[in-house]
């Protein structure tokens, strides 16, 4: 916890509660010499209050909530608002007790006394009983304090029975709200990102030989989307701490033969016919199970798409890379079984069940983002032990591929500000938002152009750029460029280019290619309540909308475009960020979850 008190403030939101902390110190000071020694004691007992949320490692929005409830609270005793206004004691007890049982949770939950939210064994009837317990605790505690002053120090606190009862009820409505607070809302701020350590492997438990398959993979598949430039970033950094790294790449496209591996060892590349899913599913994984048994390996890591590791033996060593699965998928775009062609059903079910499958027999699961592993728990049930560590990225190489590029062939050459969505054809990925924004944003800057570089969608359930296209005015259309799925140098070129990004995914399980524009230095807008909320901070490195909500994204872009300075502060904050997703840094860190997940099976 002292980590936490000493960590210097990084954002607008930790220097205002490190502000509200100065006033809580200074205010004693005040009332000292302007109020009554009684009125200087309420404000003092509010400053340790006030340093709670820094020693905990709370969210900003808690930090702040709760600086400024306690201090208010203070305050209102000093002003005699609880006797002049009519009603008031019972909202700051509300608020208040609300407030302070959140703390109480948090602290509670860092001692390992009660799960947090984001582990394995969370439930919510802990916190939706817990907390109105934790606050009426501290109501009854309240309250004695109150006729401790009233009896010992001064009659001029107010006590009896009626006040009492309603201040306890008060409080206990608070605590319940704070449970439910619990069940929905993040409390904590995520663990810091350290760089990582150089040198080899210390831990002789850490595993050394580690088989990794996967469906995509950067210079390798012609399709490549997040999953296949994370491992291309990933494994080399792996080899490079010591890891002996085998890779299986199932391919479903063209592939490029001499491709770059950097150390990692290809021991099997598969090309596979996409029409016939439901045999392919089959098929991979005992694939993959034939090549585990031949090899000594200590850990097999695949991502639950696909399910490539499904057929694996119970106690095979298997850490499976929670980076959304056909459920979660399909979950997020509001699409059903039955809303698929029929002929593509039994393969979705197929699919769909062989990754549960995969995700439950594995030895541990790590979670791409927080909110990976929320949603992941809520779709799947009971999951094994996880671990969550971001995605990375090669900085160096994304950004020297992007000073250098040339810009895709149709990359629009006439005047006008370029907005450009990043991501597949997909409702999940927010393309219907994307298209209705860029219209409302047209009829704004009718000089400003879309393009739209990502592969297109499955046009038997997914929308067609024709049925895009007629959600526009005729001017509008005119002005929207499609790349479709767009190789690494000209995406890289592309993000260069533009004025501003957007991606609008309605879901996300983390926003690999966010991350990439980030790195490249351009303005960038993404959306709330997924996997962005790992990295993205609305005002200071984005700006951040609600997702499915085309009137806020418009507006969004049309802040960028109207104030290109403010614009640019934030990309250059992005920025800045890029080193901590290094794939060095992200490949230490795996390397010890991974350990930690496969040394709590022994």
């Amino acid at each position: 916890m002292i980590e936490n008190f000493l960590r210097p403030p990084r954002t607008v939101g930790e220097v205002l509660a490190d502000a509200l902390r100065v006033l809580g110190a200074v205010g004693i000071l005040l009332a000292a010499i302007a109020f009554e020694p009684t009125d200087a004691g309420v404000v003092a007992a509010a400053l340790p209050v006030l340093m709670v949320p820094r020693f905990l490692g709370v969210t900003t929005w808690l930090d702040l909530t709760a600086g400024a409830t306690v201090l208010v609270a203070a305050w209102s005793n000093v002003f005699d608002l609880y006797t002049e206004v009519t009603g008031w004691d019972i909202v700051v007890h509300v608020v208040c007790t609300g407030v302070l049982t959140l703390l109480v949770y948090v602290a509670l939950a860092r001692a390992r006394v009660v799960p947090h939210r984001t582990d394995n064994s969370f439930l919510p009837r802990v916190p939706l009983l817990l907390c109105p317990a934790l606050g009426l605790a501290l109501s009854a505690l309240w309250e004695m304090v109150e006729w401790f002053g009233h009896t010992v120090i001064t009659d001029t606190i107010s006590v009896g029975y009626t006040d009492t009862i309603g201040d306890l009820a008060a409080g206990g409505v608070g605590a319940a709200t704070a449970g439910m607070v619990v069940c929905l809302v993040r409390l904590e701020r995520p663990a810091p990102v350290l760089p990582a350590a150089t040198g080899g492997l210390d831990d002789v438990r850490m595993p050394r030989r580690w088989l990794v398959a996967t469906t995509e993979y950067a210079g390798l598949t012609a399709y490549t989307g997040g999953i296949g430039r994370h491992y291309a970033a990933l494994l080399p950094a792996l080899v490079s701490r010591g890891i002996a790294v085998d890779l299986v790449v199932f391919a479903e496209g063209d592939v490029v033969a001499d491709a770059p591996l950097h150390g990692v060892r290809l021991v099997s590349l598969v090309r596979s016919d996409a029409r016939r899913r439901r045999r392919n599913l089959a098929r991979r994984a005992r694939h993959l199970r034939r090549i585990h048994r031949a090899g000594d390996y200590d850990c097999v890591f695949a991502p639950e798409w696909m399910a490539l590791a499904a057929r694996l033996p119970r106690r095979a060593p298997l850490v499976t890379n929670l980076a959304t699965g056909s459920k979660l998928a399909h979950d997020v775009s509001d699409l059903r079984i039955a809303d698929l062609p029929a002929g593509l059903r039994g393969a979705v079910r197929a699919q769909q069940h062989a990754e549960k499958r995969q995700i439950r027999r594995s030895a541990g699961v790590v979670a791409i983002s927080a909110a990976m592993h929320e949603r992941t728990r809520q779709l799947v049930g009971s999951l094994p032990p996880v671990e969550v560590v971001r995605n990375c990225i090669d900085t160096a190489e994304v950004q020297r591929r992007a000073a250098s590029a040339a810009p895709p062939p149709l990359w629009p050459t006439a005047d006008g500000p370029v907005v450009l969505f990043l991501g597949r054809a997909e409702r999940r990925k927010g393309i219907v938002d994307a298209v209705t924004a860029y219209g409302l944003l047209h009829a704004r800057e009718p000089t400003a152009r879309l393009v739209i570089a990502g592969a297109g969608g499955d046009a038997r359930y997914e929308p067609t750029r024709a049925q895009l296209l007629d959600t526009l005015t005729e001017g509008a259309r005119t002005r929207v460029t499609w790349l479709g799925h767009t190789p690494g140098d000209e995406l890289y070129a592309a993000v260069r280019e533009a004025d501003v990004v957007m991606c609008p995914s309605r879901w996300e399980g983390f926003g690999q290619v966010a991350l990439e524009v980030k790195a490249i230095g351009t303005p960038l807008v993404v959306t709330t309540g997924s996997g962005f909320d790992d990295f993205c901070t609305d005002g200071l490195d984005c700006a951040m909308v609600p997702p499915a909500d085309p009137v806020a994204l418009a507006d969004a872009l049309g802040m960028l475009l109207g104030d290109p300075a403010h614009g640019a502060e934030l990309a250059a904050v992005g920025k800045a960020q890029a080193p901590w997703f290094s794939a060095e840094a992200v490949a230490a860190d795996l390397a010890g979850a991974v350990g930690r997940l496969l040394g709590s099976r022994r």
